[in-house]
């Protein structure tokens, strides 16, 4: 895959291949042929933010309590219990 066409853009578009208004998985990102290169290309060039181990969110989403328990939801247990630093 090819990045030029994201790197010459302010925002990540509907052209991207992964959801552009919630987090994904390093692992989701893979399956749609995104290496874990890409995605480090693209957290360094700020196109996306890297919150959370194995956890993506596009830039243009805030970073809000919200955005933050989406992340936790996608790489955490269920029976997991979020405390301190990580849940606020």
């Amino acid at each position: 895959m090819h990045l030029d066409t994201w790197l010459q853009s302010p925002f990540l578009d509907r052209t991207f291949p992964l959801p552009i208004n919630e987090p994904f998985t390093a692992a989701t990102a893979l399956e749609n042929g995104i290496s874990r290169r890409d995605l480090a290309r693209l957290v360094e060039v700020g196109l996306l933010r890297h919150p959370i181990k194995n956890c993506y969110v596009p830039a243009s989403l805030p970073d809000d309590i919200p955005t933050r328990c989406a992340c936790l939801r996608l790489v955490v247990p269920p029976d997991a219990v979020v405390v301190e630093r990580h849940a606020g």
